[in-house]
């Protein structure tokens, strides 16, 4: 995927940034711009952002449908898109993605300045059979994973996370709060290339769906936001939107007072997307995320292996003690 050139605006300091018109990228750029999947009603501020980022094909995370996930993920802002893509892109060279996604897992190729090599129409990154202690650390206590051969109704990857199994607050205690945070970026990282890979096929813009296992969530839960707080909290910085809905089932009576509690932490945008399900879940599973119970793992009432995402164990007194050796 690539466009004729870099895009030009103008922009003297402390005046507003000029804009060039679709019409005008057209012309300029022979053309070349595919606004394929872009709604025609931000087409054009998919062409400023391209604009002011200087975007030349699909890397570094400068397609159009890419731009349009920094651009929802600041209330269509373009400015504010632009901040957010540049801080991302710098974020991404500094943290060394593409060294984490092979701690974490393996078949993605990248750039040593963050961007992906090699087929942008291919993801293989799979983070089952861990080759390293850090890997092995999140697939037996990590809350999260993608599900390997389940779609939403869409086409949309599904993602699934076991909130109301896991301790928290035993990461801090054992000491393995930042490889499991990291090993939370490398799923982020899998959601996004994911979500990409499957727009670009289908020539419009998809996002996961995401579904959150309410089950053991309870007012002893409030004292995990913090650490919930600060392992996503990277996510929002850095990654833009990739997530189209998340349905959060067999949640507790409780979880009205739960959710007043993290709301905040949320954009308005972000917020929209939630939809809280009892344990009868199924229809509404289906009409919010397009997903049916069978696509779920075992624990969860389904019939995908539990092997497809991260075990959730209760963390054991030691676990960490193999990462100071």
């Amino acid at each position: 995927m690539q466009f004729g050139g870099p895009i030009s605006v103008m922009h003297s300091p402390g005046q507003p940034a000029r804009f060039p018109s679709l019409e005008q990228m057209s012309a300029s750029n022979n053309g070349m711009i595919d606004l394929t999947g872009i709604p025609a009603e931000v087409q054009e501020l998919v062409i400023q952002l391209a604009a002011l980022v200087r975007a030349t094909g699909s890397e570094p995370l400068s397609d159009p449908m890419t731009l349009w996930r920094f651009l929802n993920s600041r209330d269509f802002n373009v400015l504010d898109a632009e901040d957010m893509y540049r801080s991302s892109i710098q974020w991404r060279a500094e943290c060394n993605i593409g060294r984490l996604m092979s701690i974490y897992g393996s078949g993605a190729l990248y750039t040593a300045d963050g961007n992906r090599a090699g087929d942008p129409l291919r993801w293989d990154w799979n983070p089952s059979s861990p080759q390293t202690l850090e890997a092995a650390l999140v697939q037996q206590y990590g809350f999260w994973g993608k599900l390997a051969h389940q779609r939403a109704a869409d086409g949309a990857p599904i993602i699934i996370w076991r909130l109301g199994a896991v301790d928290l607050d035993s990461y801090a205690r054992e000491g393995i709060m930042e490889v499991m945070s990291s090993g939370l970026v490398a799923h982020f990282e899998d959601m996004l290339q994911s979500s990409r890979v499957v727009s670009h096929l289908q020539k419009r813009i998809l996002r996961v769906r995401l579904v959150i296992d309410g089950d053991g969530l309870g007012m002893h839960s409030l004292r995990h936001v913090n650490a919930f707080r600060q392992m996503t909290n990277v996510g929002k910085q850095y990654f833009p939107d990739c997530t189209a809905t998340v349905t959060i089932i067999r949640a507790p009576r409780t979880m009205g007072v739960l959710y007043k509690s993290i709301q905040h932490m949320m954009t308005a945008g972000m917020r929209q997307k939630i939809c809280i399900l009892g344990d009868d879940f199924e229809d509404g599973l289906r009409r919010h995320a397009g997903i049916e119970v069978q696509q779920l793992p075992e624990s969860m009432g389904g019939l995908t292996p539990d092997s497809e995402i991260a075990a959730t164990l209760e963390v054991p007194e030691g676990a960490g003690d193999a990462l100071g050796q």
